[in-house]
């Protein structure tokens, strides 16, 4: 199919055929773990986490790659099984082990006089790794017939965004979180602790928007994931991260320089953009470039029509069109 894929002014819909080559999701090329790029001190917090067995809290700018670093971790240290638990303001600490449908047991129970409760449990991130760190037999009483489980194992479970739970939840999970394990008051209040041969990683990362507690904050390692703010720190994330475009070249180099004009406090961008987005736009270009020959950010209208992977409000995006064309007059 020709670009642009989307026209405006068609006549008529695109063929099945047609509309079968619209391009995939890039987000499995760009979020692959083994082209993660992590500093010397981010290394370093990793090991010391893993070496005494605590939480890995990790604080910075959205984009910076906390979340990523999980998979990264899971895939480099022999494809664990990575568990993710996405805090929202209604979390419980409950919820980072497990849920039970109590109306679902209720209704059967009206029906089945033998009604098991562990058949309306479903295990959440850290209850499952606490759970999978143990020998099947030791699981017959606690575990639902969909619940497949396997050789005792250990995982990397990501609990991410927990600023944004309610202001207990940190504190609500202290002990379950330093002593691994939980209660279930619904199988009889039966406790289940992990084998710590097997310790899960757990790896928490938080965007700063409220303070965490204290009790919580001493419990963990913690490490601030600083932005790349470098020419050169940038351009080894490119080539990590997006094989397929020449990093050096005088159109990336443009790009790089530009991004960093943005992020200058002078710009007066609000939300500055983020690595990650910088990938997708350049990632945007590239794939542009090959329907177009664009080899300066002055040859071609598509690199205004992409600020808006840049930046996110219409303030921002008046301001990094005013800003790309004094940049351009300069260059």
């Amino acid at each position: 199919m020709i670009h642009p894929f989307f026209d405006g002014f068609r006549d008529k819909p695109l063929s099945s055929d047609e509309s079968s080559k619209l391009p995939e999701s890039k987000y499995k090329d760009e979020s692959k773990p083994e082209h993660y790029v992590a500093d010397g001190q981010l290394v370093n917090a990793v090991n010391v986490a893993l070496l005494m067995g605590k939480p890995l809290l990790l604080t910075g700018e959205p984009g910076t790659g906390k979340t990523q670093l999980a998979s990264r971790i899971a895939w480099e240290l022999g494809n664990l099984r990575l568990l993710k638990f996405e805090a929202k303001s209604s979390s419980k600490a409950s919820d980072l082990f497990y849920f039970f449908n109590m109306v679902g047991y209720f209704q059967t129970a009206q029906i089945q006089k033998n009604a098991q409760s562990k058949e309306f449990i479903s295990y959440n991130a850290l209850g499952e790794a606490i759970i999978r760190t143990l020998p099947s037999e030791q699981l017959t009483t606690i575990l639902p017939s969909d619940f497949t489980p396997s050789s005792p194992e250990r995982t990397v479970i990501l609990i991410d965004e927990i600023d944004k739970a309610p202001r207990d939840f940190p504190n609500d999970i202290l002990n379950e979180l330093e002593g691994l394990y939980f209660k279930i008051p619904e199988l009889g209040n039966r406790t289940i602790e992990a084998n710590h041969k097997l310790a899960p990683i757990v790896i928490i990362t938080s965007n700063s928007e409220k303070n965490l507690p204290h009790a919580f904050l001493r419990r963990c390692v913690f490490h601030h994931i600083n932005f790349p703010e470098s020419e050169t720190q940038l351009e080894a994330i490119i080539a990590k991260r997006l094989s397929e475009v020449t990093v050096g070249s005088p159109l990336i180099k443009e790009m790089i320089n530009f991004f960093l004009e943005l992020r200058k406090p002078e710009s007066h961008i609000r939300k500055k953009p983020a690595t990650g987005e910088l990938l997708v736009w350049i990632n945007a270009i590239h794939n542009l470039s090959m329907k177009e020959d664009i080899k300066s950010l002055k040859d071609s209208d598509h690199i205004e029509r992409t600020l808006g992977i840049l930046v996110k409000s219409v303030d921002d995006l008046r301001i990094s069109k005013t800003i790309l064309e004094g940049w351009k007059l300069q260059q």
